[in-house]
């Protein structure tokens, strides 16, 4: 694969590839480095890519790994919500910013909690928007497969926001 060929076929993947990076590592600039380390492992593999019937698919397989290789070696700094989510709502009340920065970061310290597959899962269809094919694609799994690890994902979520409210209400 030549330089152009590689520009024309790969590069334009590098947004779904930060999206990918940043729902599994949560940290703005570890996924830039992730996807750097990704395209950097696929051009050296340019010259099986033009074999793989797939390449999308494979680059974002590749890119998942590299993101959980990277993730599983370096301690992960909490990062602020603001980073995460817009929250600039010019209708809301300051204190209605203030409690919805609270809601999300509860939320966030309860996906936390999930098994790492669901936490993924879950964050890449329910927060970023990826389609079905698209995560079962990137993960290396059926259609199948994800949407029961997203059925989980949810039902987890559920009870852990049931307790989590439980608890609140039980402090008031």
């Amino acid at each position: 694969m030549s330089i152009q060929e590689f520009q024309e076929k790969i590069l334009p993947l590098k947004n779904k590839l930060f999206g990918l990076a940043y729902s599994i590592m949560g940290n703005r600039t570890e996924a830039e480095d992730a996807v750097q380390e990704a395209l950097i492992k696929l051009w050296k593999m340019r010259e099986r890519l033009p074999q793989i019937e797939n390449l999308e698919g494979w680059c974002m397989r590749v890119q998942r790994n590299m993101a959980i290789d990277l993730l599983r070696r370096r301690p992960r700094p909490a990062e602020a919500v603001e980073e995460r989510w817009d929250l600039a709502d010019h209708a809301a009340s300051p204190q209605q910013m203030v409690e919805t920065q609270d809601e999300l970061q509860q939320i966030e310290k309860l996906m936390e909690q999930l098994p790492e597959k669901q936490r993924i899962i879950i964050k890449l269809r329910d927060v970023q928007g990826y389609s079905y094919k698209e995560i079962s694609q990137s993960l290396d799994m059926s259609m199948s497969q994800v949407k029961v690890y997203l059925h989980r994902a949810r039902q987890h979520m559920r009870k852990l926001l049931i307790a989590h409210t439980k608890r609140i209400n039980q402090k008031l």
